[in-house]
């Protein structure tokens, strides 16, 4: 075999698995970002004391009960 094709196909096989580690790289970040994003939408529910609603611990909740509204 020629001594200049086996330079390219070393070449080529080169270039390929560069190709190939920059795209794996991408890939595990992007499933580690995935990742990061699914924990913080994960939050911890807690029960309103008046009317019993679980909401995310530390929202805002005005329920009826405050009104005396509670038609439970």
């Amino acid at each position: 075999m020629n001594p200049v094709k086996i330079i390219l196909l070393l070449v080529a096989i080169g270039v390929a698995w560069y190709g190939w580690q920059i795209w794996r790289k991408k890939k595990i970040a992007a499933e580690q970002a995935q990742a990061r994003r699914d924990v913080r939408a994960i939050q911890d529910m807690v029960a309103c004391p008046h009317c019993g609603v679980y909401l995310p611990a530390g929202s805002n909740h005005d329920c009826q009960e405050k009104t005396g509204q509670n038609t439970r």
